[in-house]
């Protein structure tokens, strides 16, 4: 819906399941598979599909299986009624599950599987129902300590190994000035998300294609995130199929042409400036320095300015 109608699911089952076994090289997934399914051998196939099932299902859920169990005992020995609450995590729990189970997603093929973050963190909340039912079921405090501790070292192991996965990333701080949440916040006052916002390179890009390149390569969608507006052209970190970039490269262009342009060059250039903003229908235009040439277009008004921005306005 939001990427041109170029994103969809692709029917592959079991590919996760089926990627862990693969990694296994003492289980001979491939040999097994090419084997049952030549000749025919329904029970060998499913008894590798269910495997790979339970290491993929349970392996995930770690721990979160003991509460999962004792959230299901107690529902059932309490006699619960399953209230919309729980029908409704449930069915997060179940789409977050099976979907990255049977499909895979185009563009980005495998980035699907963080649909499963979801599924680990709902099953989570559920199995918290569990603990609790068989702590309350060891009325006698010492046995309840003795039980938390257990399951404690029992968790011990993969939550070190993510700890120390984490705690060898050195992050670095980026300082992001006043100036610029001034000209962020002006932007985000303008309650529109969809008045979009042109953004010119700065002064040390020129409109070559390989100068432009870099810094689309290097531009990223802060516009978006800061100011709350939709950007003409900024890098996504993705290009989605069916994304037309150079017709977008070539208002920039043109921008940067009209910058030191003069006499008949600059009439020109303006006039194609601002028929190319009308048709893509801008409204905002940030520049990190001053574009005189800009500023003297018809319909085109400065309407913001700081130390480190100039946020201009256009009237088509």
């Amino acid at each position: 819906l939001f990427v041109g109608n170029s994103g969809s699911l692709i029917f592959y089952p079991l590919w996760a399941p089926h990627s862990i076994l693969q990694n296994f090289p003492w289980y001979g997934f491939e040999e097994k598979m090419y084997t049952y399914k030549k000749l025919s051998v329904i029970k060998g196939i499913l008894e590798v599909e269910s495997y790979g099932l339970i290491i993929y299902i349970f392996g995930n859920l770690g721990i979160r299986t003991i509460g999962l169990i004792g959230a299901f005992l107690f529902f059932v020995h309490e006699k619960r009624k399953n209230g919309f609450f729980l029908i409704l995590l449930i069915s997060i729990c179940l789409v977050s599950l099976f979907v990255p189970l049977l499909f895979i997603q185009s563009i980005k093929v495998f980035e699907i599987t963080q649909m499963t973050a979801y599924f680990l963190f709902i099953s989570a909340i559920i199995g918290s129902f569990g603990f609790a039912y068989f702590f309350n079921l060891l009325k006698i405090k010492i046995l309840q300590i003795a039980a938390f501790i257990i399951i404690l070292i029992i968790a011990l192991p993969s939550a070190y190994e993510s700890f120390v996965g984490f705690s060898n990333v050195h992050l670095i701080g980026v300082k992001i000035s006043d100036p610029y949440f001034e000209s962020m916040n002006y932007l985000k006052s303008d309650k529109n998300y969809f008045s979009t916002v042109l953004e010119i390179p700065g002064p040390f890009t020129t409109s070559e294609e390989k100068s432009l390149n870099n810094w689309y390569g290097e531009s990223s969608p802060h516009i978006s995130a800061f100011g709350n507006k939709r950007t003409f052209l900024n890098n996504e970190f993705i290009d989605f199929p069916g994304q037309q970039l150079a017709p977008r490269m070539e208002l920039l262009k043109l921008t940067l042409d009209l910058r030191n342009a003069t006499g008949e060059e600059k009439l020109l250039l303006q006039r194609g400036v601002k028929e190319r903003l009308r048709q893509n229908k801008i409204v905002y235009i940030y520049s990190a320095v001053q574009e005189k040439n800009l500023e003297e277009t018809e319909g085109i008004e400065l309407v913001f300015q700081n130390s480190e921005s100039k946020i201009y306005k256009f009237s088509y």
